[in-house]
């Protein structure tokens, strides 16, 4: 089994892989697998586990987790097994769930957590042992993955086996824990990384940025609807409330915003105070086909933003408004800045012209206005407002609304 981590084993380039060729490996020797998880500690702005769970393609519902904290599912299948991936919120600790759990006694110290789950009487030392025999598990055992501090993990493996797990078993488990440790640990490490740019960067960019992209001046024309979002009387509301409220507001509305951006094919590129720079690139689809999703993103948007305004009715600092601007053109995308601080983003007159029509929303009474370049992709669904004058724009450019 040693020899396999260090020449195949090492060949893997995700956690999930890794942990379904290991296990195949394992019952390739013998040993007999019906529950085998893995739950590492992980840096996310918003969620702090990782969980993969994998069993037999025929048992399903074997999460055995009573959490209320999970922020994301994904199902990996395999030939004969899936793997159930959960990414877990912060606060899972504080539930009585996981102070109960052989996580935590794995994280106090313990070098081992065993039990014969069918010699059991009553619950069992931890909750999820009642829960395990349940469902047919007769045996469980638990050992920790050693990580860089502080990051923690444990891997734990369950049985259906009448005897459960033989001695030569647990002890080969334990054997090759600290080289499991080792190879999951860059593996868990690389995913971390990646999660964190995509947070910071956006998807799009990280992808960019963690292939190698990284220099100073590495960029290309990209082809995309640009838009602009700008929250209303933001200025004015940081003069009467508390500084908490203010942050609490603009989570809300760019939470909301994040969702219908991305859920259409765009992406934030950046958040520049009460405002925020998306893009829609138009790679293969065709350019109509974006126009449209780019503004059923502001549909969506908006009833979004309707609906924190009614959940908070009662907020003295009274709705959430906006003002949205979509344009379509050629920018230049990627690293621009300083050698030691770089941004990934956009640049160009385009993204300039974004900038400046959203400034024309308050004057037509509207929270969406459009470039006369965005209009011509879908003409029956804007009028023509006429000509104006846009500060920072040397032409006179006409501007149109959505019908009414």
């Amino acid at each position: 089994m040693k020899s396999w981590l260090l020449s195949e084993g090492r060949t893997h380039t995700s956690p999930v892989t890794f942990m379904n060729a290991m296990c195949e490996q394992l019952e390739s020797q013998g040993v007999e697998f019906s529950r085998v998880s893995i739950m590492v500690r992980t840096v996310h702005p918003t969620y702090e586990f990782l969980v993969l769970i994998r069993t037999p393609a025929s048992m399903n519902g074997m999460m055995v987790s009573t959490t209320k904290k999970i922020y994301s599912r994904e199902l990996h299948d395999f030939d004969q097994h899936h793997i159930e991936q959960f990414l877990v919120e912060y606060g899972h600790t504080d539930e009585a769930t996981f102070a109960s759990s052989p996580f935590q006694a794995i994280i106090d110290g313990k070098s081992m957590v065993r039990c014969r789950l069918q010699d059991i009487n009553g619950d069992g030392e931890y909750p999820i042992f009642k829960d395990l025999l349940a469902v047919g598990m007769t045996d469980y055992m638990a050992i920790p993955i050693d990580l860089l501090p502080p990051d923690y993990g444990m891997m734990s493996f369950c049985s259906v086996c009448p005897g459960g797990f033989e001695d030569e078993q647990v002890a080969l488990l334990q054997e090759i824990q600290p080289l499991v440790s080792m190879l999951l640990s860059p593996l868990l490490m690389r995913d971390a990384s990646q999660s964190i740019l995509a947070a910071y960067l956006g998807a799009g960019p990280a992808q960019e940025v963690y292939a190698g992209r990284i220099q100073l001046g590495n960029v290309e024309e990209l082809e995309a609807v640009i838009g602009f979002v700008d929250m209303r009387s933001f200025t004015a509301t940081t003069r009467v409330a508390e500084g908490t409220q203010v942050i609490q507001r603009l989570n809300e509305f760019f939470s909301a915003l994040n969702m219908v951006v991305t859920d259409a094919g765009g992406l934030i590129l950046k958040f520049m105070g009460d405002g925020a720079l998306v893009v829609f690139p138009l790679g293969e689809d065709k350019t109509e086909n974006v126009a449209k999703n780019a503004l059923d993103a502001h549909k969506q948007f908006r009833k979004r933003v309707n609906a924190i305004n009614s959940d908070n009715a009662q907020d003295p600092l009274g709705p959430i408004d906006f003002g949205m601007a979509l344009h379509i053109g050629t920018v230049l995308y990627g690293n621009i800045g300083a050698p030691n601080r770089l941004d990934f983003t956009v640049i160009g007159p385009a993204v300039n012209l974004a900038a400046r029509l959203e400034g024309l929303c308050p004057r037509f009474g509207v929270d969406i206005v459009v470039s006369e370049a965005f209009a011509q992709l879908l003409p029956d669904v804007f009028e023509d407002m006429g000509t104006q004058r846009v500060r920072g724009v040397g032409n006179d450019i006409r501007v149109f609304q959505q019908r009414p």
